[in-house]
């Protein structure tokens, strides 16, 4: 089945990003993905707890995308430089709260860096991970 072969949903992506995520996997590892039109679905409601070990919230979709597809490269010198661009450009242009965002992806790379390359690593791995 598919979660025989890719598992549930990555840990380090909270509520707003996993099904992306789930998508990239499943293109990874060649298996179709359908549409169907007339399907329903329902979000599961309860309220998810906050864990200080996750590592992506609503605001951070752009690092998710880009920091757990296994289907690009990832050339973590340039994605670091690319946010301390960012940074620079926002200071001269005195938008703080660009610059705080762009301090705190930086920041999220470079203190959970090994999380994200693990979690990488187990998205290439055809089995049940995280379930």
């Amino acid at each position: 089945t598919i979660l025989e072969t890719i598992g549930g949903f990555c840990p380090l992506i909270y509520h707003y990003g996993e099904d992306d995520d789930y998508l990239n996997r499943l293109r990874y590892h060649n298996i179709k993905i359908g549409i169907c039109p007339h399907s329903r679905m329902v979000h599961d409601t309860k309220k998810r707890l906050a864990n200080s070990d996750i590592l992506f919230e609503k605001a951070n979709n752009e690092s998710i995308d880009i920091l757990l597809d296994i289907n690009r490269t990832l050339d973590l010198k340039a994605l670091l430089n690319s946010y301390r661009r960012k940074m620079l450009m926002a200071l001269v242009r005195f938008n703080i709260e660009k610059y705080m965002w762009n301090k705190h992806q930086l920041r999220l790379i470079k203190t959970r860096y090994d999380d994200i390359m693990n979690c990488r690593e187990q998205h290439k791995l055809k089995q049940a991970n995280w379930l």
